[in-house]
């Protein structure tokens, strides 16, 4: 997390630990000063994470971090639920299924009309199967493939894995979208939930890129500040389309700040040729 700037930085290694804290997020969140914005960038593994058996609902999403622990829709609410008055949090996550990881935030540039692909594997893809995911756990808890992620997550993090897990709130939403203007929250996705973000090489190095971030760098550097979220989401859905990606970035927002500037981006001149 940083404070604002106009530009996307490149990814470090992802764990949900804060540093030397042991608690879920680090402490300085909560004092973040009324008016500011933070960002967090995120480009690596998505994965969907089935109901707890017995409890119903839906596959949530959830990024995988480098240490396993589970990042859920629900923990990146409870982030921007401890924002100041007046401050925003912008989630921007290159990763698959990653539409709606904020829990309850309002959707402004949603689903396709067209059906995912499912066949989409002419790029190299950002998912970790849910079973690829138990079975790094199980093998790293102890604990029988046959328990559900959140027994293995508990066991290994214990007050330190998603609140998602240890209350079991899998498939179920804490409510509706929230319509207040004064929400935080501003996710920025790779693509749709039922969509696969894909990977290009950077700068013609072997090197993985998502192609999500890559298309909004690239909208960054062609058009002048200030862009709204709207707009920068829009036109990198219009990049992907171009270069023949099967996945639809989606944003998340409320209506205020669907139409604010991206991270905060103050008036720049045209670049000229």
């Amino acid at each position: 997390m940083s404070p604002c700037s106009p530009t996307i930085p490149a990814p470090a290694p992802c764990s949900r630990s804060a540093p030397a804290s042991g608690k879920r997020w680090p402490t300085w969140w909560r004092a973040r000063r009324p008016g500011t914005c933070s960002s967090s960038t995120f480009s690596g593994h998505g994965t969907l994470v089935p109901p707890v058996s017995g409890h119903g609902g839906r596959d949530d999403e959830a990024i995988v971090p480098c240490d396993f622990n589970l990042i859920t829709d629900v923990d990146f609410r409870e982030l921007v639920d401890r924002a100041a008055a007046g401050a925003t949090f912008t989630m921007v996550s290159d990763s698959c299924h990653s539409g709606g990881l904020i829990d309850q935030e309002k959707e402004q540039i949603g689903p396709d009309a067209a059906a995912a692909d499912p066949d989409l594997h002419a790029h190299a893809v950002r998912f970790l199967p849910y079973a690829a995911v138990l079975g790094h756990l199980s093998g790293a808890s102890g604990l029988g493939a046959s328990h559900h992620v959140a027994d293995h997550l508990v066991a290994l993090f214990g007050a330190d894995a998603s609140a998602k897990f240890h209350f079991h709130r899998h498939g179920n939403s804490s409510g509706g979208e929230r319509t207040d203007d004064a929400d935080a929250g501003i996710l920025l996705s790779g693509c749709q939930k039922d969509e696969l973000s894909a990977d290009v090489e950077a700068d013609g190095s072997k090197a993985a890129c998502g192609a999500f971030t890559a298309a909004l760098q690239a909208v960054l550097a062609v058009h002048p500040a200030p862009m709204s979220n709207r707009e920068v989401v829009r036109r990198a859905r219009e990049v992907l389309g171009e270069q023949g990606f099967q996945q639809h970035p989606c944003l998340y927002c409320s209506d205020a700040n669907a139409d604010a500037p991206f991270l905060g981006q103050r008036e720049t001149k045209a670049k000229s040729n």
